[in-house]
């Protein structure tokens, strides 16, 4: 129960953490990730396409890199674009996906705006808009949905835990560092007795 409860936080955290980065809210981010999993693919790569499209979405706006191309090929407008929240920048650019006639076109647009992850999440950023947002609602009624406040009392709770826990690792290298000329002269003492009987081999 106690590993659960550590990994569960875990988890929590890192929602929390990925949304001060991107500026997602928690329950656009709990909701790509089991839309994710739901379509063979995995949390950590829908929070790395979002990590992804938050630089990419960045590097657009300042008219460099690849992605202010690939957004334009889509008929996207950057300059749109960048007055919008994360959320409504990752609909517009799923709409645009959805709407590509070929599969090739689809997964190059989902590299070049979401990276590597992105390519494993075709699928999901094809249904468009309504499709992510279908994902959603059904974390949400699963239980999977927290709002911000929920996650920063798990966010906070993780920092303490990191801090004891580095507090007992100082703890016990203190000790360590006390202990270690009594070992190094019970060692030695140890072999030198051994040698005065022989040998370590003879002692065997």
């Amino acid at each position: 129960g106690i590993a659960t409860l550590k990994h569960q936080m875990g988890e929590l955290d890192k929602i929390a953490k990925l949304a001060g980065r991107t500026g997602f809210n928690s329950a656009t981010i709990a909701g790509f990730g089991f839309a994710a999993e739901q379509s063979g693919s995995s949390v950590e790569n829908a929070n790395k396409a979002l990590d992804q499209f938050t630089r990419r979405m960045g590097d657009a706006a300042d008219g460099s890199g690849a992605s202010a191309d690939a957004l334009k090929k889509m008929g996207l407008s950057v300059s749109d674009l960048v007055n919008q929240s994360p959320e409504q920048q990752l609909f517009a650019v799923a709409n645009a996906i959805q709407q590509l006639p070929t599969a090739a076109l689809r997964a190059d647009a989902a590299y070049q705006m979401f990276g590597r992850s992105g390519q494993e999440l075709v699928n999901v950023l094809a249904t468009g808009a309504s499709g992510i947002q279908a994902f959603q609602q059904e974390a949400n009624s699963l239980g999977l949905g927290f709002d911000d406040g929920e996650l920063a009392k798990v966010e906070a709770a993780n920092d303490a835990m990191n801090r004891i826990s580095r507090a007992v690792g100082a703890m016990s290298a203190s000790v360590a560092i006390e202990l270690a000329p009594g070992i190094e002269r019970f060692v030695t003492g140890m072999l030198n007795a051994a040698d005065q009987a022989g040998g370590v081999g003879a002692v065997v």
